[in-house]
This record gives C-alpha cells, structure tokens and sequence, in this order.
C-alpha cells in the first residue's frame, strides 16, 4: 500500500509506503515512548500550494501532534515502544524536500519557513515590540509591525497599555489574557510572512466574530494553511478541504457540502454545534464522494503510525 501527504511551497505531503506502524515520535518537547498506543496510523493526505486545508475530529485523535511534526517540534523516528514494537515512520517534505534534512531553526524560526500558532502561544519577558519582531522579515518598519496587529486585532489592547508597544508583558505573557497572547502570536506570524501556517485551536480564547476575522486575515495573506479547530462553521466558510481524523487515522476527506451529504461524525458533529438539521441530496456527477485518500501533488509528509506522547 503507498500513501501520500502533500504540501507544495506552501504546501504539504504525507506519504505511508508500508502498513507497519510508526511507532513513537522524539525531538523537543516530546518524550520516550511509555506504550503501544498508536497516536497517527496511515496518515495519508495533500495540502495544495495555496490552499487552506482543515484538520478536525475529536479531542485526543492525534490533530495537534500532525502539527508538532509539520513544524519539528517532534520528530519522526523508528525507536521501540516497551514490548518491542518497531516500523517504518514515514516521511514529511515540502516541495519535495524531507524536513528532517532541514534545522529546526529554520523551519520554526527563519521568515517565509512553516509557523504554528497554538493555544499556548509563546511570548517572552520582552516588550511587545521586541516579542513581535522575533524572527520578523527583514526590514519590517514600524508602519507593517502596527498593520499586523491592527489585522490581528490587538493594536487597540496594545494602545490602551501606558508604555504602547513598549511595554513589558511579564514572565509568559502575564499581563495578557490567553486570547490576547494568541492575537500577539498572530500579529507576529503575519510580520513574519511564512509560506505555510498552522493554525492549531486559535479560536479558544475568541469570540467566533473575532476568530472569523483573524483566520480570514491570515488566511489571506499566507500561502498555505493547515486549520485545526474544533468549531466546524469557521471550518465550512474557511477550507478547501476538510481531513476527518478518528484514533490516529483519516476517516473522511471532502469539501463541506460532500461530507455533509453523509452521515459521518463531520456532518453529525456540525449539525450538532449549529442546530441544522437540513440533509443535503447526494452529489450528482462529475462531483466526487467524500475521498478517504487523496492523490498526492507536489510535496511530501510521510507517517506511518506514532505512538506516545504528543495527542491533541
């Protein structure tokens, strides 16, 4: 069997060739493996250079550890869980390049890399000027640092603070909420300009008209997404395509309108958060069914199967 997972300048592929699983996944932030639970098993998709592709299901599926490994805060390898168990892990690449064969720093850190935005945003003890301009484009002007949070609504917040854009936030950003922390994140990520973005739960600390606002600036404005949230209307107005993880695996793939004509847990769970309870027809040829596979296109993310530590 041989799978793919696609991501072209801006866009990401992720490629299986064999059926054994991967095993664990190591790297910054994540630890050795503690069993044989399989966290991403099969994972097999394409993200188009230019396209903003979701990544939803239920809390624990494995979402955010496809994140980490996109941008290498854990990486793939082949190490064996306690009873033994051992496999092929895969591989991740961008415009057909393996990110194993590119540092961290640059990919994580450089402008026009890959950059995540979280739930935990990172902020330092810094002023909100030097947070924002840490790993910025070069040359970025005062006039681009005020229109990024301007667009990441969060230059009023920083206004009404006595010393502006140069104030102190404190030790992990102590003097800001959890939602203004993530604004600040994404402020920064548009100074940055990278080509892909991953946007991971940016909504849990907004309101859905601010979250609307903040995903349509950025998804705008960078080459390519990755979207993960859990609530499915920003899904439906923002995403090409939409991956439906269960257990560490891809069980639906489609547009909007194409899984919401099955009775899958992305129709179910959408008509649950919104209260519509219309049944759309079948689609009609030449549309496509709901994919569980797509075909690759230009670049490649490789994962088998990965057992502990980094869950969603």
């Amino acid at each position: 069997m041989k799978r793919a997972v696609v991501v072209g300048s801006g866009g990401v592929e992720s490629k299986q060739n064999k059926t054994t699983p991967l095993t664990s996944a190591s790297g910054d932030g994540a630890s050795p493996p503690v069993s044989d639970r399989l966290i991403l098993r099969d994972i097999s998709f394409t993200v188009e250079s230019g396209a903003c592709v979701a990544l939803v299901g239920p809390s624990g599926c494995g979402k955010t550890t496809l994140a980490r490994l996109l941008v290498r805060l854990i990486d793939l390898n082949s190490e064996p869980t306690p009873s033994g168990l051992v496999g092929d892990t895969g591989s991740i690449t961008v415009d057909g390049q393996s990110l194993t064969a590119v540092q961290r720093r640059s990919i994580v850190a450089a402008p026009n890399g890959i950059a995540l935005v979280c739930q935990d945003s990172f902020v330092g003890n810094r002023s909100i000027r030097a947070n924002l301009l840490l790993a910025a484009a070069p040359n970025t002007t005062g006039d681009e640092l005020i229109q990024a949070c301007k667009s990441a609504c969060i230059h009023d917040r920083i206004t009404s603070l006595k010393n502006g854009y140069d104030t102190v936030i404190g030790e992990g950003g102590a003097r800001l909420s959890g939602g203004e922390r993530q604004r600040l994140e994404i402020a920064r990520v548009l100074l940055r300009r990278p080509t892909i973005v991953v946007l991971d739960e940016i909504g849990s600390g907004l309101d859905e008209a601010l979250m609307r606002r903040v995903a349509k600036t950025v998804i705008s404005r960078c080459k390519t997404t990755l979207l993960i949230a859990h609530r499915l209307s920003i899904v439906r107005d923002f995403a090409h395509r939409i991956q439906v993880m269960s257990e560490g695996q891809i069980i639906e793939t489609g547009t909007h309108q194409q899984l919401m004509t099955t009775n899958g847990w992305y129709a179910q769970t959408y008509r649950q958060q919104t209260g519509d309870t219309e049944v759309l027809p079948p689609p009609t040829a030449p549309q496509q069914q709901p994919q569980s596979i797509p075909p690759p296109v230009s670049a490649a993310v490789q994962t088998n199967q990965v057992t502990p530590n980094a869950t969603s």
